[in-house]
């Protein structure tokens, strides 16, 4: 059945995994940082060749349904993506700067990192293997692992860059406290003198 893959992918990684994920892991926060890998995946898929998978995730729409499940997709990575940085609004005291940037890293990373570099990867990966070695690779699972590898890639890339936004978030909180406290010691000892020149 053509689009049968379609119909597993949502059953599994839209419904089955998120629901889990909300069910039993919402304390650990991890639903929204799976939410955007969603693109990666059905994108590694898609170009996998199998035809199970061909409507699901089309950047240039070539059928309805492809339309229409691409969108879908989009949409609960941008979901994912506005998740995560309201919640790091909230860490950061409400600094809507940090949440900025962490949107902007997760969009760069879900979007231009997981389409086209994952074409670019994939197609690379396939003409390197198809001239070093004679096998054939049955059902492209040489382009499934070496996707897999690169949404690992993208996993451990995208954590870095929001470690070193974490990092200088609380450096210049601390920063900032520290100037607070300066000028409130500042202010506390000017009332005191004041007090004892009144006396």
């Amino acid at each position: 059945m053509k689009n049968s893959g379609v119909i597993l992918f949502y059953l599994i990684f839209l419904f089955i995994i998120p629901l889990a994920l909300g069910t039993y892991g919402l304390d650990t926060g991890i639903l929204p940082y799976y939410l955007p890998l969603l693109v990666a995946l059905a994108n590694l898929l898609t170009l996998s060749g199998l035809e199970e998978f061909e409507d699901l995730y089309q950047v240039e729409s070539k059928s309805f349904l492809g339309f229409v499940s691409t969108h879908l997709i989009h949409l609960v990575a941008f979901i994912g993506i506005m998740w995560q940085s309201l919640n790091h609004v909230n860490v950061f005291n409400n600094s809507v700067a940090y949440g900025a940037s962490y949107a902007v890293i997760l969009f760069l990373v879900t979007f231009p990192m997981a389409r086209n570099g994952m074409r670019y990867v994939l197609k690379h990966a396939d003409e390197y293997l198809s001239k070093k070695s004679n096998y054939n690779f049955d059902k492209n699972w040489h382009l499934i692992a070496t996707g897999l590898l690169f949404i690992v890639f993208l996993i451990g890339f995208q954590a870095i860059l929001l470690t070193i936004v974490d990092s200088s978030g609380s450096a210049s909180r601390v920063a900032s406290d520290n100037r607070m406290n300066s000028l409130n010691s500042k202010i506390a000892n000017k009332i005191s003198l004041a007090n004892v020149k009144g006396n």
